[in-house]
């Protein structure tokens, strides 16, 4: 028994320590894609997966520890040389010799040799006592909010993307909800206001689809942006307008193009008047 763990314990230690590095490893990967994904949900979900996957590395790392300080154990138990034990003395009868008459020659005595029974010592029994002490569970920090330009994930594909997505921007508004969506939509805004959200429903884009946006105030060119389309082929999702000093006075146009389209695939108005 005590053969076949120590025997075995090294295997496990190596495969908690294994499980322990790929779980960190992947959730380094996900923590990486919570900083760096367009969509704030996902950025979330990768967060939130993260931790978990720390939490398990954390356990499996203690876990190995344990396994290895128990294997160390068991062998320094292992080596310990048994205790000796005396085997008790049997007493042997004395041989007795008979003299027998003069016309019969004489017997010769025979000596019997009675061996000690031999005494085994009984096998130890080596209890190894292994106490899990549980990880502490890391506290989520909260995401930071929204950056400035944001992008759909780029992913590379071989296929050829096809340019026979759709798309259509459902409502304008210069705040966005806890749940990422309009507060209150409208196509009128006063002047100084930072930030314009676009929000967009979308059907059958494909991965890889080049796109872009324009902005043009009073009919000149103001932005124009190209992203890479993600991996979502139909949904909903957003992006804003920014400006340190606030949007100017004037009419503006939203302007999204697919692949190499030079015809919109999407158009918005709104107007930004002089402040009260």
């Amino acid at each position: 028994m005590r053969t076949s763990l120590t025997d075995a314990l090294p295997y496990i230690t190596g495969a908690f320590l294994g499980l322990a590095v790929l779980a960190f490893a992947w959730a380094l990967r996900l923590f990486r894609r919570s900083r760096t994904d367009a969509y704030w949900r996902k950025r979330r979900a990768a967060g939130r997966r993260g931790l978990r996957l720390v939490t398990l590395a954390v356990a499996l790392f203690a876990l190995s520890g344990i396994s290895c300080a128990g294997t160390l154990a068991v062998s320094w138990l292992g080596e310990k040389p048994p205790t000796p034990t005396s085997a008790p003395l049997v007493a042997m009868d004395s041989p007795t010799a008979s003299v027998a008459p003069l016309t019969e020659p004489p017997s010769v005595p025979t000596w019997t040799a009675t061996s000690p029974p031999l005494l085994t010592a009984p096998p130890e029994t080596v209890v190894v006592v292994v106490t899990a002490t549980p990880a502490a569970t890391p506290t989520p920090t909260a995401f930071p909010t929204f950056t400035q330009e944001i992008a759909p994930q780029v992913t590379q594909t071989a296929a050829t993307p096809s340019q026979d997505g759709r798309l259509s921007i459902i409502a304008l508004d210069d705040r966005i909800s806890e749940e990422l969506q309009p507060i209150n939509p409208r196509v009128t805004f006063v002047a100084g206001t930072p930030r314009v959200y676009v929000f967009l429903r979308y059907a059958g884009m494909s991965a890889g689809l080049p796109w872009r946006r324009e902005l043009r105030r009073d009919g000149q060119l103001v932005e124009s942006t190209e992203y890479t389309w993600g991996e979502d082929a139909q949904g909903s999702t957003y992006f804003f307008f920014g400006s340190a000093e606030g949007f100017a006075e004037g009419s503006y146009e939203v302007r999204i193009f697919l692949g190499d389209d030079s015809t919109p695939a999407a158009t918005a108005q709104f107007s930004v008047l002089p402040a009260p």
